[in-house]
């Protein structure tokens, strides 16, 4: 399990747990944050790239930075720690409609640079092959999903976002699982409000390189 944590001495930061059952208990695997020491970062996910090397793929994110980011660190075979630097994907902002979160206006108002919300990063593999990855900021009204592309296939890029948000109904983390089934479904968090924040499940099915929802499985 890659889970965030942080404390009055060490900064935001995921770290890597493991059990030996899914409800645990969970017991540290790396002796710390495997993201970069002395930078917040949070949201980290795993990612088995085409040579079957790990990475971990995760956000840096305000206050230690204004403008959020995604970035990516080769792992150890065993998960223990990072096996080499993290390399840069893109700017949240990237994103067309990525906007400022109205929480943060009174940055503005005290003469700071605008924050824009770097979460949740999910990757997963089009049909054509391209790269993609679910991310979370805010849009001009709510909490939103959308999908940046890596034409090349690759964590190298280039990363091409989605002008407009893929889930934009005030959700996001989303992620994508194969059911039982063999139907895919993407699951987040909805509203982005807590209460009433809980899981939301919907099918999934791609067509022409385009994501598709079906109506969300309900309790």
């Amino acid at each position: 399990m890659f889970a965030t944590f942080r404390s009055d001495q060490v900064p935001l930061g995921t770290q890597i747990l493991v059990a030996d059952r899914p409800l645990g208990p969970f017991r540290p695997h790396s002796p710390g944050p495997v993201t970069p020491a002395g930078d917040a970062c949070l949201d980290g996910t795993l990612f088995v790239a085409r040579d079957g090397a790990p990475w971990m793929i995760f956000s840096r994110d305000w206050p230690q930075i204004a403008v959020g980011r995604y970035s990516a660190l080769p792992l150890r075979e065993d998960l223990s720690a990072a096996a080499g630097p993290a390399i840069d994907l893109f700017a949240v902002n990237a994103a067309p409609w990525v906007r400022t979160p109205p929480w943060q206006q009174q940055r503005a108002e005290q003469g700071q640079p605008p924050c824009f919300v770097a979460d949740g990063a999910w990757p997963f593999r089009l049909h054509n092959g391209e790269l993609g990855l679910l991310f979370s900021s805010w849009n001009e009204s709510n909490y939103a999903t959308g999908l940046a592309r890596s034409t090349s296939g690759d964590l190298a890029g280039p990363w091409q976002c989605d002008a407009v948000p893929f889930f934009p109904k005030n959700g996001g983390h989303a992620m994508i699982f194969a059911g039982f089934d063999g139907t895919n479904y993407l699951t987040l968090h909805q509203p982005n409000d807590p209460p009433p924040e809980h899981p939301r499940i919907f099918p999934l099915t791609e067509a022409g390189g385009q994501l598709q929802l079906g109506p969300p499985l309900e309790p």
